[in-house]
Parts: C-alpha cells; structure tokens; sequence
C-alpha cells in the first residue's frame, strides 16, 4: 500500500498538472507516458528509502523504458476511445454541457 499509493498520488498530481497547463500543446500519449515513467520512478524511490538498497538506482533505466512504452500504449487506446466515442458520452458521464452542443 505504501509503494502504490504513494506512486498514485504523485503520478496523478504530475499528469493532471500537465493536463490541466500544457494539454492542448502536448499529446495525450504524451501526458501519460510522463505519468507512467513518473510512477515507475516514484515507486523505486520509495522502495530505495524503504529498504535501505541504493543499488536498486541501477534498475531506474529499466523502469523509464517500461514506463515510456506502457504510458504510450495507454496513451494511445484513451486517445483513439476519446476520437470514437461521442462527445455527448462524455458530457452525460459528467453531466456538464459543451459549449457547441444543440439545447
């Protein structure tokens, strides 16, 4: 529970920073791939201070290239599901109104 949550909430914070600043300039794949490499190495970090092995720093390259192919495969399936599924989904699920939508 410590690793993940912790990850969770640094992950979330990182990629809803960057959602909610440099979205419209940077990629959705983009902004997840940076939430997954910033997980990996949270949670690495965490396991380090925890138990006491610096030399667990040596798997942080493994970790980065993981984090970069799993955040761009995850990218990318939100962005082909947000180009496919209807904007009015979106906008029930949430139940706000685009500003485009008819009535």
């Amino acid at each position: 529970l410590m690793y993940s949550f912790t990850c969770g909430i640094v992950s979330m914070a990182i990629s809803s920073l960057l959602a909610y600043v440099v979205f419209p300039n940077l990629s959705i794949i983009a902004v997840s791939v940076v939430g997954a490499v910033s997980h990996n190495i949270t949670q690495n970090a965490v396991f380090i201070g925890v138990s006491q092995t610096p030399a667990a720093v040596t798997f942080m390259p493994y970790f980065i290239l993981i984090g970069i192919v799993s955040g761009a495969f995850i990218g990318a399936v939100v962005w082909f599901i947000i180009r496919r599924i209807p904007m009015s989904v979106f906008e029930r699920a949430l139940g706000v109104k685009h500003k485009n939508s008819q009535t």
